[in-house]
């Protein structure tokens, strides 16, 4: 591929991506209109969507009479048309970053730089800029509440592949190469974009994830940034303050006063920028949009998906031509950091993915065949049930449940199945990842292996504590979330979180290698049996009595020998005979006993709880018989 020099930053040649890019964006904006005319005509669409307010364009579907519309209402079918073209830029920068990411995968020459070595993410950043723009322009075309959230999705998740390309050369893990980043990057972009999310508008989300991305570059790879990237880094920065301060001037459309103030902000950073930038002409382009969304508020939100675009296809440019001679390595221990947070946003994409998408495919099923099993399992049916059996004349509501009471009592089951559900996957991945790392290692054949000294922490039982490390980790931060939610706590699961975090952190931080080893057991021990546990809750909230019956014997078993047995005779007796130690692990001996001799009480009161609770069902469900 040929490039051509800008000063020392060497830009590749992506002229005849340019057309390409403009043929397939036209095409886009064409097949929008024949595909929206046809499955959402105009008269629906105030009904489809509610956020009316949010844009100026379409101010006038609120109007009772249709002559006062705005006079493209004559000829195309869309809501906004120029915030629904406008969103296909984004659309053009991802068919430019796929074409250049294409070439350089199926090039055989060696690699200029990192992000020409590393193709695989500029591919997966290609195809979300292309999908980001056709979702955006389907929502505005249309206010589809679906493509709202399709479109809200991707414009938070569509730095997720920049995010973890920075992580990626910042970590460098032997045991996760390229793919598992992209991987990752992936699941996140699919959680944000069919996921629960509890956090903010993707207009302040955007900007921030941009903002960090850049942080994260130039603190991990440039030693002495060129000057020629210091412009890029001021124009993407520059374009996504304007673009929200534009958005914003079309929210705030009907308050003057306000307007006055943000206007003179807009100008005053515009002016800023132009002069910290030395006095370059792109500058103009946003000081005369300004003037027009003056004139005409509601094309505000347009120049968000113009500057927007262009600050996102900065960042490629920025790092498709760098030189590989400024490029450095952060801190070991920055490594590591990066690497843990990577583990519990993985682990929180899940749980998210499993918060949204199992209610959906429960309900999906509830709908199809209703009355739902629940209605079988409900107190009303049952009680019903009971009294047909005895020959007692009932009621058609006695009978059966009300719709409205199947469908809460339904949805109170969803959400302890989509719970479990996650926390059952949860347990299958640290058991069969842990399996792998700790039952064939020589630790775990004897455990006095454990306190080997002149042993090294190897990357895969480094990647396995992190892994489960941000399992617990995660839990924790949800159950504290919940409590700010106002729900009753578990104070038995935060003191367990608590301590397990505690003794992860405390054995890891050592530079022994021991509290590690002994570390890896103690979550061995936790994962494994907690997997038939996680069954059996699952049973439970599912109301499926052969399962409970099935799991109950084999988690007392699992729980009985891990927990109990395994613990105390290995580990925790491991730690008071062991002699030939350094003067480090004496010191510290006794506090790491105490802390893994909490834990294992608890486990015991459990273990107790456990067996009362089998025991009561036991004599509950005699007395039916009876």
């Amino acid at each position: 591929m040929t490039s051509g020099a800008v000063g020392m930053i060497e830009v590749p040649a992506m002229e005849w991506l340019f057309p390409l890019a403009a043929v397939v964006v036209a095409c886009l904006g064409f097949l929008g209109r024949s595909v929206w005319t046809h499955s959402c005509p105009r008269d629906e669409m105030v009904a489809k969507y509610l956020k009316h307010y949010e844009y100026g364009e379409s101010d006038d579907l609120l109007t009772s009479e249709p002559r006062q519309n705005k006079w493209w209402r004559s000829w195309t079918p869309y809501a906004q048309p120029l915030n629904a073209w406008s969103s296909l830029a984004y659309s053009f920068i991802g068919i430019v970053v796929l074409g250049v990411s294409y070439v350089d995968m199926s090039s055989d020459g060696e690699p200029r730089n990192e992000m020409a070595k590393y193709p695989s993410f500029g591919i997966l950043y290609g195809l979300t800029n292309i999908w980001l723009g056709i979702a955006s322009g389907l929502f505005h075309a249309s206010l589809r509440d679906y493509w709202r959230a399709v479109d809200a999705g991707m414009t938070n998740g569509v730095i997720m592949a920049p995010l973890f390309f920075e992580l990626f050369l910042m970590i460098q893990h032997s045991e996760i190469g390229e793919y598992w980043f992209t991987a990752l990057a992936l699941l996140l972009q699919m959680s944000f974009m069919y996921g629960y999310m509890p956090y903010g508008s993707s207009d302040i989300v955007l900007p921030a994830l941009v903002a960090t991305t850049w942080t994260l570059g130039f603190y991990s790879r440039y030693s002495e940034p060129l000057p020629e990237m210091w412009k890029l880094f001021k124009q993407c920065q520059w374009g996504l303050f304007s673009g929200f301060l534009l958005r914003l001037y079309d929210i705030k459309r009907k308050v003057p006063r306000f307007l006055t103030v943000l206007i003179g902000v807009y100008y005053g950073m515009n002016l800023f920028y132009f002069w910290w930038s030395g006095y370059q002409i792109i500058y103009f382009v946003p000081a005369l949009y300004g003037g027009v969304v003056m004139i005409f508020p509601w094309v505000g939100h347009s120049w968000w998906h113009f500057s927007t675009a262009y600050a996102l296809l900065l960042w490629y440019v920025l790092n498709r031509s760098t030189p590989d001679f400024v490029w450095k390595k952060p801190p070991v221990a920055d490594k590591l950091g990066f690497l843990f947070l990577i583990c519990i946003a993985s682990v929180n994409a899940v749980r998210r993915l499993c918060l949204k998408q199992i209610p959906l495919i429960l309900r999906s099923f509830y709908n199809a065949s209703y009355p739902s099993p629940i209605a079988m399992v409900s107190k009303d049916s049952a009680d019903a049930s009971s009294e047909q059996e005895q020959g007692e004349a009932v009621t058609e509501s006695k009978g059966k449940p009300s719709k409205d009471k199947e469908l809460k009592e339904f949805e109170n089951m969803s959400f302890k199945i989509h719970t479990r559900i996650f926390i059952l996957l949860s347990h299958c991945f640290t058991v069969l990842y842990g399996y792998k790392i700790v039952v064939s290692s020589v630790w775990y054949k004897d455990v006095y292996q454990c306190y080997d000294e002149d042993a090294e922490v190897t990357a895969d039982l480094q990647l396995y504590y992190f892994v489960s490390g941000a399992f617990h980790f995660e839990a924790w931060i949800y159950q504290a979330y919940k409590l700010l939610q106002g729900e009753k706590p578990d104070f038995k699961m935060l003191v367990h979180h608590a301590v397990t975090n505690v003794l992860i952190f405390f054995s890891y931080g050592t530079s022994s290698v021991t509290p590690k080893r002994i570390g890896s057991l103690v979550l061995w021990l936790h994962d494994v049996s907690d997997l038939p546990l996680a069954t059996l809750r699952l049973f439970l909230a599912a109301n499926y009595d052969i399962g409970v019956k099935a799991t109950y014997p084999l988690v007392l078993l699992m729980w009985a020998y891990w927990r109990l047995w395994f613990f105390a005779s290995a580990v925790l007796y491991s730690i008071l005979t062991v002699t030939d130690v350094s003067q480090l692990l004496e010191s510290v001996r006794y506090p790491f006993f105490f802390l893994l001799g909490t834990l294992w009480v608890l486990h015991c009161i459990w273990f107790g709880l456990l067996v009362r609770k089998g025991l009561e069902s036991r004599k509950k469900e005699g007395k039916k018989q009876g």
